[in-house]
């Protein structure tokens, strides 16, 4: 079953960086270079999968090549993941950050020292780099 709910996770957030590389990101009226100072600057990569109360390493579960997510000062972001790469622009929300391209936004909320994004009860869970 986790195998399953990962392997949908994936193709979802596949998908998702298909439509942000497709559309560069400019969709929006609002600014969106985050502050010089954010703390959600730099190279954030997927390290455990979350399924309820249960952490697992991402290994276990998606594969051996982690999700790489940079988010640059300038507000751009790129998504590099197993089929590809992708770029976007990003901002910070109130609970933490969101990458934006065309039609989707990927939304990841930050506790703990962590960033999450999910859906279905299944987190993907990224650490920062640097």
């Amino acid at each position: 079953m986790k195998k399953t709910l990962a392997i949908i996770l994936v193709l979802i957030l596949a998908l998702s960086c298909v439509v942000l590389a497709g559309c560069g990101g400019g969709g929006s009226n609002e600014s969106t270079t985050p502050p010089e100072d954010s703390q959600y600057i730099g190279t954030w990569q997927a390290t455990k999968t979350q399924i309820g109360d249960e952490i697992e390493d991402i290994g276990d579960t998606l594969g051996e090549k982690p999700f790489i997510i940079t988010l640059n000062a300038d507000g751009t972001a790129s998504v590099d993941y197993e089929e590809g790469a992708a770029d976007g622009t990003w901002k910070e929300t109130k609970d933490g950050f969101k990458i934006e391209g065309g039609d989707t936004d990927l939304k990841f909320k930050y506790e703990d020292g962590v960033a999450k994004i999910g859906m279905l009860g299944f987190n993907i869970i990224f650490e920062k780099q640097d």
